[in-house]
Parts: structure tokens; sequence; C-alpha cells
């Protein structure tokens, strides 16, 4: 009976652990969506929506990242616009929101959020 319930125990923490994503890999996720958006040619109040919309998403996946998420587009969403008004990609969206640093690199996502909310 132990051994089951170290093994449950075991087996949750490793599910959880490989849920998550790094500070550096929301942000680049997210910012591959804004970026998406804006050159679509998304107002900035429109952009926050859609941006709210995929961290609720994200959330369904990992509930700690789409917190972390929300919290990045609410708090950062002037730096995400300005900076691609800028001419800016997103890791370095994401270096001057403080998420990634000048070595990490923002990658293709590898899951979808696309399902509709």
């Amino acid at each position: 009976m132990k051994f089951i319930l170290a093994f449950v125990a075991f087996f949750g923490i490793i599910c959880t652990a490989l849920g998550a994503m790094t500070s550096c890999g929301i942000c680049c996720h997210i910012v591959g969506h804004a970026e998406r958006h804006f050159h679509q040619k998304t107002p900035e109040n429109r952009l926050l929506h859609e941006l709210t919309r995929e961290c609720l998403r994200l959330g369904h996946i990992n509930q700690q990242d789409g917190q972390i998420c929300l919290q990045q587009v609410h708090k950062m969403i002037d730096t995400i616009y300005k900076d691609f008004e800028a001419g800016k990609t997103p890791i370095q969206v994401c270096n001057d929101m403080g998420d990634c640093t000048a070595t990490d690199v923002c990658s293709a996502r590898v899951f979808t959020t696309s399902a509709p909310l």
C-alpha cells in the first residue's frame, strides 16, 4: 500500500513538472501570439483581449503557467505593443519584459492552444 501511495505521489510530481514552462517559454509563447496580431494591425486594447484569451487557454494545460501569463500580459501590454511598433523581435520583447536573457531563444510552440474557449 505504501508503495502505491509513493508511486502515485511521484507520478503526480513528474506530471506537474513536465507541464510547467519557464517564464521565458511563457513569454515567447504569448509574445509570438502578440506578434501575429500586431502584424494584422490589431489595436492595443484588442491585443490585450486576445492575449488574455490565450493565457486562459494556456491555463487549461497548466494552471500556474496560465496565471503567470495573465500577470505578464496585464503588466506589460504597453511594452509588448511599443516594442513591436519599434520593430523588435519576440526575444527582444521578452528581454525587455525581464523574462528572458540575451542567451535565450524563442522557439516555435511545441503544443497548440488553439481550442476555442
